[in-house]
């Protein structure tokens, strides 16, 4: 817990979060302060989230945007049940 009453997030919270926020596509820049994380934080769960076929980047113009894959939202559906079947 921190001292201010707030719960800290945990990983797949936060993994959970950018591939809810990234579901119609997002910046970079976006995912940052939406997840409220920084860069060096945000690189290393874009990463993972890459690597495991959670997340996909595509060319947008010059723009790389990110959104979650069909195994991405598969991973959100199980880990809303898995919430649901604890309250």
């Amino acid at each position: 817990m921190v001292s201010d009453g707030h719960k800290r997030r945990n990983r797949t919270y936060i993994m959970a979060e950018i591939l809810e926020m990234t579901k119609n596509g997002c910046l970079k820049t976006h995912i940052m302060y939406g997840a409220n994380l920084s860069f060096d934080q945000l690189k290393g769960y874009m990463a993972f989230l890459l690597d495991v076929g959670l997340l996909q980047e595509t060319m947008k113009g010059e723009k790389t945007v990110y959104t979650t894959t069909q195994k991405g939202v598969k991973f959100l559906e199980h880990l809303h049940t898995i919430s649901d079947l604890m309250l």
